[in-house]
């Protein structure tokens, strides 16, 4: 599993959002938040081609044009493909998660293509839809 080490104190009542699942979640997260594609044969391949997510807890599905489903802090944390991916901070996960949220994209790393192509293919299966520019 992802990062496990930075996540030492969640305690047994808190509540966990993980946002991008793809196939593999994290076991702790009580909620997932899943980008919503208009095909299966999209959804899968945006997740890397790992199986759909199949859980008995709640998965909400966005378009990426409507808010977030949640109100703001009821969650005690925020489990992101990009803190384990690209080794941001929570604050650039969280600046990258409200640029995203209202501009539909948001640069999130900066380098040559051989060094971004494999966050590339990390995050795209995780459920996330990145190019390179």
């Amino acid at each position: 599993m992802f990062f496990p080490d930075r996540i030492k104190n969640i305690s047994k009542n808190d509540k966990v959002l993980e946002i991008g699942p793809g196939g593999n979640p994290y076991y702790r997260s009580d909620v997932f938040l899943d980008k919503k594609y208009s095909d299966e044969k999209e959804f899968r391949h945006q997740r890397g081609n790992t199986p759909k997510l199949i859980t008995n807890k709640p998965v909400f599905y966005y378009s990426g044009k409507e808010k977030f489903p949640f109100e703001n802090n009821s969650f005690d944390y925020v489990i992101n493909c990009l803190i384990e991916v690209c080794n941001h901070d929570i604050i650039q996960a969280e600046q990258c998660a409200f640029i995203t949220h209202y501009n539909g994209k948001c640069d999130i790393k900066k380098g040559d293509y051989k060094s971004l192509k494999p966050l590339k293919e990390s995050l795209v299966k995780k459920g996330l839809r990145v190019t390179i520019n």
